[in-house]
């Protein structure tokens, strides 16, 4: 059966501005598209941590443990809330969301409004011509949008491009001991740190760009 109920708000919208002066001919044109949902009945069970429902939030959003940094030595990780795994220094952190002692899925929570889709989308561009000759330049870009990099600390295959250098540059080492280094303890394989491969608030980059996407030069002969 289709049992649930999701809302879902926008708009989009785009725009053209022409203008001469002279002899040359400008058009400054845009668009935009801004988009949210919530879902607001979902067929679940019922649960006493709250936090949990999928009910008033989004579609795919974010969820994960919310990290704490990195543990700084095995003081740390005594007086710390038990996690799973071997657990060592330089490994990640995770905050006991329910406050029973010991990190669980019940310790997931949503970690960011959005997943990898941007709620907005947009574009920009100027034309400009002059007798024969036009000159034309796009620009496109996203925003409000969050990313998950945690399967940059066990696949370094081709597509992960500089992926190696960033991780050897800013990992967490007895030679560099700091707890808020980019990236925590690495392993051999992904079984030796699978605590620092959770979907965690570590692995969350800020997802926005804009980018110059085309350039136009042209000439029309008669």
């Amino acid at each position: 059966a289709n049992v649930g109920i999701v809302e879902a708000k926008g708009f989009d919208g785009n725009f053209a501005l022409k203008q001469k002066i002279g002899k040359v001919n400008f058009t400054l044109r845009g668009n935009i598209t801004y988009s949210k949902n919530e879902i607001i009945e979902y067929d679940e069970e019922n649960t006493i941590y709250e936090y949990k429902l999928k009910r008033g939030q989004r579609v795919n959003q974010a969820t994960g443990y919310l990290a704490l940094g990195l543990f700084k030595d095995y003081d740390d990780i005594r007086n710390s809330p038990k996690q799973s795994g071997d657990i060592m220094p330089g490994d990640i952190k995770y905050r006991d969301v329910d406050g029973n002692g010991v990190i669980d899925s019940k310790d997931q929570v949503m970690i960011s409004k959005t997943a990898n889709m941007p709620r907005i989308q947009y574009g920009f561009g100027v034309n400009i011509d002059w007798k024969r000759f036009n000159f034309g330049v796009f620009f496109n870009g996203s925003a409000q949008r969050k990313i998950m990099i945690n399967n940059a600390m066990t696949d370094f295959g081709e597509r992960n491009n500089n992926v190696m250098k960033c991780i050897a540059d800013d990992h967490w080492s007895i030679d560099n001991p700091n707890p808020e280094a980019t990236f925590p303890r690495l392993g051999l394989k992904s079984t030796d740190i699978k605590n620092n491969t959770e979907a965690s608030s570590h692995w969350l980059r800020n997802g926005n760009f804009i980018r110059f996407k085309t350039l136009e030069v042209g000439y029309s002969f008669p």
